[in-house]
Order: structure tokens, then sequence, then C-alpha cells
């Protein structure tokens, strides 16, 4: 079956906060947008487990592109709800 995938609005919100946050959080030093993208799928997004051919398990890195609008929603709120613990918001929804 087909999955239906997030929308392109929301896709721009979630990176405009990772930008935000690499503009305004200091932690020692600035942290790039790819760097929070990684930190935030660490924490939200369980690792893929899969079995190779000859039987090992390897965890696969995740990915938040494969996620559908509702699993992508989750995860954006999980994300949104760790920065306003640290009072970072976005003013808007980027056009």
């Amino acid at each position: 079956h087909r999955r239906i995938r997030r929308s392109n609005e929301a896709n721009r919100r979630y990176f405009a906060l990772l930008g935000k946050l690499s503009t305004i959080v200091y932690q020692g030093r600035r942290w790039s947008k790819k760097e929070w993208h990684e930190m935030f799928k660490d924490m939200y997004i369980q690792p893929d487990i899969i079995t190779l051919p000859d039987g090992r398990r390897k965890v696969c890195d995740p990915h938040s592109s494969d996620m559908d609008t509702s699993e992508f929603h989750d995860y954006t709120t999980k994300v949104e709800a760790w920065c306003a613990e640290r009072n970072v918001y976005l003013d808007e929804v980027p056009a």
C-alpha cells in the first residue's frame, strides 16, 4: 500500500527550526542543521534492524524521509517540545 509522504511545508518548518537552533544555541560551539538533525534522529527515531542473507543482523541508520505524514508529525512534535524546553521557537511557518 502507498504511504502518504510528509508535506513540503512540514519539511520546511522542521529544517527552519534546525536552522534556528544552529544560529542561536551555543554549547561551547555552534552546531549545524545536519548535526541537530542527526541528534534528533538518534533521540526519536528507532533504527531499522535488518537480517542480511548470511543471517547477520544489521542496525541501519534511521531516515526521517522514510516517515509517513503521521510519523513525521509525531517526530517533529517531539523535536519542537525539546526546543520549547530550551525557549527555542519558530516565529512563523516559513513559506
